[in-house]
């Protein structure tokens, strides 16, 4: 992962969360207002950025050099109130459970604080991030450094703060001398405002240079234009063009006060801080001690947060924040060095990097390799990642042994060594050596590969895209502001609950501690009654179309070689499936027609096409597979549509001649008018399926197969609880050994407090045995779905292992690119068609013998979403 340092000024979270947030306390009148806003902007930060590194610093009460150079230094601020002051220790307890550093010193301002660290980080080549809304620490901003403006959400880096001010960062201080700063209470100079303090910097550069100038510059500034003056009176005299009389006598009075104003606005960087940059990487958090502060503050919200990261927190946890283990590498017996040092020293460790008789181990081997990569080594011989290991025998969360401290440099050598030893008999003991061995590890190099190849991205089809769509959105706007008959913030649930509750008495659905929900659910129903939720909809769809992707993706192409490079996680769900970041290619748009045109900016690059193999309802086929259920296994075996087989049940159709059930076994259920059809059947009664009852069928199949409720199934349909339940009664009757598969999985889950797949991968569900019936029922779908979901994953991941051997060992150019769920994307030239569609073909469809028949799909096309079936 990128490493990015974010540094938080805490008194500027601190006071925005306290007024932000009303009055908040716990029984026992404790206040938390603050306390809360502050947690939650901290968990949308680590959430939103991933920081490798984080420290958050605080003022201290002590006066500091400031405040010996000038008496009334922030002498204008009102003290800190009462229960924001009861507040401060809560918040330091529940920033060291996470843990995250708290960085601040005795004589010097937190901003003094930011200003040495991101200094420091800047050496070390550390992006840094510096979230505050003091103006004074924009001076810092460089190439490694910007300022995050954390109350409007925007970045400032040396071309911001020229657009925002018209000087440069490090003219920041010499506006603040001029114009003072009244929220410091920094004086300036009497009568300089903004725009004249910018035009002097402007001309002169600098205070000094100013004052160097006016030093000996004449009473009456158009005197420097005489010929008597020579040339270098001349040029004085266009820069004095700029001063009134009055102008300058305010700066001649004003220059004791100028130049001590400057004084107050630098920040000091040698800030004596014990705290190295090492100090703050990310580590895991006390999750068991956070949830315990939450639920003392009644926090319920954070409390449930904090219940779904220990229960999920496989990807936070080996993600590579503040753990000394990510920097180590193993070449051989006795020999650990950090990332770093290899790197500085590539050329003597280059012959260790290629030997393929030498392990490597470490964590998050899958970024070193694209780090050697890039530097010209190609690393051989095999891997053993500790997280990998970690991620495939977690039974709890966090993992016990990831927070092993392994100190640093070779004083880790033996706990690095103990704890491959300790994975290596876990791995075996838990029959899982294989998976890792034969699956996990080679496909570090595989998805390596694939990260740095990327794929291309048409970005002038975006910026088209984007326009269209900028367009439809204001029309949509007009629509909505015609309909509601006034204009107002669309995006703002407040003013929308105003214009739908109160303006149009339209009936309000859930509440929500803020009031009524305006979510797409509430929208939805009242779109039945209303056209005005049903423009909204559109109109929010649209939009985060537009900013999610179309705006998003340009700015995350590589300058380089204009291609996307996401970055893969073979361990970031519980499943095995891949999940991936910068951007998230998992969630790309392909239901709607309008989501689906994001794909056609995702192209092959000249001459080169893209060759999609997609599995055809592999999960379903891994069901039929493991519970032997026989009309499933019969339906595949025969080639036939699974999901019109099972819309043929639950509506009494035909499919085919081969296929005509019984009305005793599936009865007749009508279809809903809005469905097509009339109620009944009518004339359509046993004359096939339509693709709406597919659509029905399809849906009824995955609800099966995720564990879905009536309830659920009857929300996805829009339909009556009976009818959906009647629905899946059909379906259980019809592939009976399904649901005594599901029952038998249940039950053996509950004994092992685990589940596994074909190849072994386990997840273990300690929540089946909760008391809270909610929980227990996420716990016993996530029970029922795993080993299905989870065996398709392992089917892929070994198919793409065994593809890039073979395309390497027939030294094809084709080269996979992405991986989306059950389809692999390549991109080769026309020419290697034959041969990539045998190889391909034949490794997916052979790679794990299944009692049916797996099937692939293989399109061709220049585009992603232009695809057409060889």
């Amino acid at each position: 992962m990128d490493k990015s340092f974010w540094l938080v000024d805490g008194n500027s979270i601190l006071y925005r969360s306290y007024y932000a947030i009303g009055p908040l306390s716990t029984p026992d009148g404790q206040p938390s207002n603050a306390a809360y806003g502050f947690t939650t902007t901290l968990f949308k930060l680590i959430q939103e950025r991933n920081p490798s590194h984080l420290a958050i610093t605080f003022d201290r009460k002590e006066p500091t050099f400031r405040h010996k150079l000038f008496s009334d230094y922030k002498i204008q601020r009102p003290p800190m109130p009462e229960d924001l002051v009861k507040q401060i220790p809560l918040i330091k307890e529940i920033i060291k459970t996470f843990p995250i550093v708290i960085l601040e010193k005795p004589g010097y301002e937190a901003d003094d604080v930011l200003a040495t660290m991101s200094r420091r980080a800047e050496k070390e080549n550390l992006n840094t991030f510096i979230v505050t809304g003091d103006k004074d620490i924009l001076q810092l901003v460089g190439e490694k450094i910007k300022v995050y403006n954390s109350s409007h959400g925007f970045f400032y880096d040396a071309e911001k703060v020229k657009e925002k001010f018209g000087i440069s960062p490090e003219n920041i201080v010499d506006l603040i001398a001029l114009m003072g700063d009244a929220s410091d209470n920094i004086p300036g100079v009497f009568g300089v405002g903004e725009k004249t303090a910018v035009k002097l910097i402007k001309e002169f550069g600098s205070i000094e240079n100013l004052y160097k100038n006016i030093d000996i510059a004449p009473q009456s500034p158009h005197l420097l234009s005489s010929p008597r003056r020579g040339e270098e009176g001349k040029e004085r005299g266009k820069k004095w063009d700029v001063l009134a009389d009055s102008l300058r006598e305010k700066l001649i009075k004003g220059k004791e006060m100028a130049f001590l104003s400057k004084k107050l606005a630098i920040l000091d960087l040698g800030v004596p801080l014990k705290a190295s940059i090492a100090d703050c990487r990310m580590k895991n958090p006390d999750y068991q001690k956070l949830k315990e502060i939450f639920q003392r503050l009644e926090f319920k919200r954070l409390v449930k947060v904090v219940d779904e990261l220990a229960r999920h927190c496989e990807p936070r946890s080996l993600s590579g924040r503040g753990n000394l283990n990510e920097d180590f590498l193993l070449f051989q017996p006795g020999k650990i060095y950090r990332m770093d040092e290899i790197l500085r020293g590539l050329e003597s460790f280059k012959s260790r990097l290629e030997d393929p008789d030498t392990e490597k181990i470490g964590f998050h081997l899958k970024e070193k390799l694209i780090q050697l990569a890039k530097k010209g080594v190609e690393v051989k011989g095999e891997l053993f990642d500790l997280g990998v290991a970690e991620y495939l025998l977690n039974e709890k969360s966090p993992s016990p042994l990831i927070l092993s401290p392994l100190g640093r440099g070779r004083e880790g050598e033996g706990g690095i060594r103990t704890l491959r030893s300790r994975c290596l008999n876990d791995l075996q003991g838990k029959n899982l050596l294989s998976l890792f061995k034969e699956v996990e590890m080679p496909l570090i190099k595989v998805l390596a590969k694939m990260e740095m190849k990327g794929i291309f991205i048409d970005t002038g089809y975006l910026s088209s895209l984007s326009k269209k769509f900028g367009e439809k959105l204001k029309d949509l706007e007009r629509e909505i502001y015609l309909a509601s008959g006034e204009e107002f913030k669309i995006n703002s649930p407040d003013q929308l609950r105003k214009i739908l509750f109160e303006k149009l008495k339209l009936p309000p659905g859930k509440r929500t501690k803020k009031g009524y929900s305006t979510d797409s659910e509430v929208l939805k129903e009242l779109s039945r009654i209303h056209h005005l939720p049903a423009t909204l909809l559109e109109y929010r769809q649209l939009y985060k179309l537009k900013s999610t992707y179309i705006d998003a993706l340009p700015k995350l192409v590589s300058q380089k070689d204009k291609r996307l490079h996401t970055s893969f996680n073979q361990i970031g769900t519980t499943t095995g499936r891949f999940s991936s970041s910068d951007p998230n290619l998992q969630n790309i748009p392909i239901r709607t027609e309008r989501g689906s045109l994001i794909r056609k900016a995702f192209c092959a690059e000249g001459d080169y096409f893209l060759f999609s193999f997609d599995y055809s309802q592999i999960e379903l086929r891994v069901l039929a597979h493991l519970s032997e259920d026989p009309s499933l296994r019969e339906a595949f075996l025969n080639n036939r549509d699974i999901h019109a087989e099972t819309a043929s049940l639950i509506f009494n159709r035909e499919t085919s001649p081969s296929l005509s059930p019984s009305p005793q076994s599936s009865p007749t259920l009508s279809l809903p008018l809005r469905w097509g059809g009339k109620k009944g059947g009518g004339k359509n009664r046993g004359g096939g399926i339509t693709p709406e009852m597919r659509r029905i069928g399809k849906t009824v199949n995955f609800a099966v197969l995720y564990g879905m409720s009536g309830f659920g199934l009857a929300k996805e349909l829009e339909i009556k609880r009976e009818k959906a339940d009647e629905f899946i009664r059909c379906y259980f009757e019809k592939y009976g050994r399904v649901k005594e598969y599901f029952q038998g999985t249940l039950e053996k889950a509950m004994k092992d407090i685990y589940v596994s797949t074909i190849l072994g991968r386990r997840r273990y569900i300690p929540d089946l045995k909760s008391k809270n019936p909610t929980v227990r029922k996420f716990a016993e779908r996530a029970a029922i779905n795993m080993p299905v979901q989870g065996s398709s994953a392992d089917i892929l991941k070994l198919a793409m292992v065994k593809i890039e051997k073979d395309l390497t060992k027939n030294n094809l150019k084709s080269m996979m690119i992405l991986t989306i769920h059950d389809e692999l994307l390549f991109e080769g030239p026309e020419e290697e068609e034959e041969k990539l569609t045998k190889i391909v073909e034949d490794d997916m469809l052979n790679i794990i013998p299944l009692s049916v028949p797996i099937k692939v799909e293989i399109k061709k096309g220049k585009n992603w979403l232009d695809l057409t079936k060889i």
